[in-house]
């Protein structure tokens, strides 16, 4: 168990770099972004604790499995959250300019055809 919630850890803290990487924001913002526009949580630091203290939902271990083990869980969660996630985003100045598609396919890597297809873009 131990060894999973630092795949988990990792796997978020990839995650934000990711976000750096897509929109040049420095990284406590990106890690901020991640915590609670993309997983919910008022800051880095309980994301983390939660992680690391084994409290994360199914649905949000889904999201930070870099194997996406259950696809049909991981398809029913991107579908359920795709609304919030876009609504946060559009109020981070620093994402003005990376697609939610984008940046949410990133972050999860997966194709953004892919993604695409779950959100029914047309």
């Amino acid at each position: 168990m131990p060894e999973q919630k630092s795949q988990l850890l990792r796997t978020a803290q990839r995650q934000a770099r990711t976000i750096v990487e897509l929109s040049g924001c420095k990284l406590n913002q990106a890690q901020m972004t991640l915590a609670i526009d993309v997983y919910g949580y008022k800051s880095w630091a309980k994301l983390k604790h939660s992680i690391e203290s084994g409290l994360l939902t199914e649905e949000m271990v889904c999201l930070l499995s870099h194997e996406h083990a259950n696809p049909a869980l991981l398809i029913e969660t991107i579908k359920s959250l795709w609304p919030s996630w876009q609504s946060g985003f559009a109020k981070v100045s620093y994402l003005k300019n990376v697609s939610s598609l984008t940046l949410i396919a990133s972050i999860l890597k997966i194709d953004q055809v892919d993604l695409e297809k779950i959100i029914d873009i047309d």
